[in-house]
This record gives structure tokens, C-alpha cells and sequence, in this order.
């Protein structure tokens, strides 16, 4: 009789120890969040705009207002900027056992638009992907 009560409280302990693993797998699972900066915006359609044609406005009035804007010596520029991060909650609980840092996917669309004295298109550069921007050139 001792001896079937004792696996009767070790089957017991079994079966919730599996019953808490497989709830929390199951909710780990489920948590997956996602973080967006910048304004989104349709980076296919910057192969439509033409150099030495295309307006300031124009680009505007297609993506919409831009990210941000600035100038240098000789040309002025908009910028379009958005990011999308999802961070897996698996990979947040197993990052302190792996020797990389990565807590889920990131994705970075850029896009930079150069503009003369005239404010019609000069240059433009997009990207998307990129773990930065700063390796986007003139």
C-alpha cells in the first residue's frame, strides 16, 4: 500500500510539472510583439520618379510627409524612414544562452531624396533591410 501511494504521488507530480511546461510553451509562444518607428511607405514606387523631372511636391504628395528633411551646400534632401521590429518572446527567454544578441527580426526601409536649388529631383537612394541607414550614400 506505501508503495502505490508513492507513485501515485510522484505520477501526480509527473503530470503537473508537463501540464506547466506544455502552458507556458504555449504562452511564450504566443507572445510575439511588434515595434514600428517612422511613417510606412511604398518604397517601390521612388523607381516612378524621374531625375530632372520629378518635384519636391510631387514625391510628398505620393509617400507623404516625409521622416525627416535637411540641407547641405549645394542641394536639399527629405528622407523617408520606417522600421518594423518583431520580437519572439522564445528568443528573449534563450538570449542569455546564445552568443548572439538577436531577439526576433528587423526590418529597415529607407529612402533619401536629393533635390537642387529648384526643388526637382537630383538624386535618390533607397534601401531596404539595412541594419542602418549611415552606409546609404549620395
Amino acid at each position: 500500500m506505501y508503495r502505490s501511494s508513492r507513485y501515485s504521488y510522484w505520477e501526480t507530480t509527473l503530470k503537473t510539472v508537463i501540464s506547466i511546461a506544455v502552458l507556458s510553451i504555449t504562452l511564450i509562444t504566443g507572445c510575439a510583439t511588434e515595434f514600428q518607428q517612422g511613417r510606412n511607405f511604398d518604397m517601390n514606387r521612388a523607381s516612378t520618379f524621374q531625375r530632372g523631372k520629378t518635384t519636391r511636391q510631387e514625391i510628398v504628395a505620393a509617400l507623404g510627409e516625409p521622416t525627416s528633411s535637411g540641407r547641405n551646400s549645394d542641394a536639399s534632401y527629405i528622407e523617408y524612414q520606417h522600421e518594423t521590429v518583431k520580437v519572439d518572446a522564445i528568443a528573449q527567454a534563450t538570449s542569455l544562452f546564445r552568443s548572439t544578441n538577436s531577439m526576433g527580426d528587423s526590418r529597415l526601409k529607407v529612402c533619401r531624396f536629393w533635390f537642387d536649388s529648384r526643388n526637382v529631383l537630383k538624386e535618390y537612394n533607397c534601401a531596404d533591410g539595412l541594419p542602418n541607414y549611415q552606409s546609404l550614400g549620395k
